[in-house]
């Protein structure tokens, strides 16, 4: 931002000289009164464009920190956003962590919800990561351990998530059908959407119970995911999902994937007999 600033100030400068030199040479060569309409008129353009892009500079600025602050908002950037998705404000205990590190980076793809004590350990996890291999993780990778092992709540994903809310009820099968890969699936792709559903209510009744939104139960695709491989186990489930994760809600889910596999071979066999 400071260097932002810097340069605004240098383009002002040689704009100012600019001008200057230009009613110097019109002043040798045109009558007075039209000098002075033209120092006028040049005057005001100064002004206004002065204004314009001191408004510009001023939206923005970036504290001691290193953090982007909204001048209008009078909050950091990162925050503002993370509330502007969840319709809410932040919780004392929540954080809204860039995930390549760069402070100033503020699109959705680079943030995540998280707990703030979580979000001391899985620096600690960076800081050894980084002595064992001598680099950060890939962000793509970060992610991943993000919401698997620390809870995390991809900012990106609580927007997929939201825009598949407003959209029609075809549009919205016809997405679900096209995340579904029925290839190596325990189910085809009627039971698989029908297991999606179960999971659905469930993740729901979870969700209002500790009075959070859906996703920060689990996302659909985990759901998805789920649905595919049917893990009825504890072992199948932790391939599924995080530790932290599991010990929340596996035990939950795994219940509704028995029943739900009980319930589909007593429908098979009804429908074969």
């Amino acid at each position: 931002m400071r260097k932002l600033n810097r340069t605004i100030k240098q383009v002002k400068a040689l704009f100012a000289l600019v001008a200057i030199s230009s009613l110097v040479l019109l002043a040798s060569t045109l009558p007075a009164y039209v000098n002075v309409i033209i120092s006028i008129f040049a005057f005001i353009v100064w002004c206004i464009w002065m204004n314009i892009t001191s408004n510009q500079a001023s939206k923005t600025y970036v504290n001691e920190r290193g953090y982007v602050v909204l001048v209008k908002e009078n909050e950091l950037a990162h925050r503002y956003i993370a509330k502007q998705l969840l319709n809410r404000d932040l919780k004392p205990n929540e954080v809204v962590h860039h995930i390549n590190g760069r402070r100033t980076d503020n699109s959705i793809i680079n943030l995540c919800l998280m707990d703030s004590h979580k979000h001391e350990l899985f620096h600690s996890w960076l800081s050894w990561k980084r002595t064992k291999t001598g680099r950060y993780p890939h962000p793509k990778h970060q992610r991943q351990i993000l919401t698997n092992d620390y809870d995390g709540i991809l900012l990106e994903q609580i927007f997929s998530e939201k825009s598949r809310v407003i959209e029609k009820p075809t549009e919205l099968s016809n997405n679900h059908n096209e995340e579904i890969v029925t290839t190596d699936s325990p189910t085809d792709a009627y039971d698989s959407n029908l297991l999606f559903e179960e999971l659905r209510k469930e993740r729901l009744r979870i969700a209002r119970e500790e009075n959070n939104p859906a996703y920060m139960i689990f996302y659909d695709k985990t759901l998805h995911r789920m649905a595919q491989v049917m893990p009825d186990n504890d072992a199948l489930m932790l391939k599924t999902i995080g530790p932290r994760k599991y010990q929340k809600y596996g035990p939950a889910f795994i219940a509704v994937i028995k029943k739900f596999k009980v319930n589909n071979v007593d429908h098979k066999k009804s429908v074969i007999g």
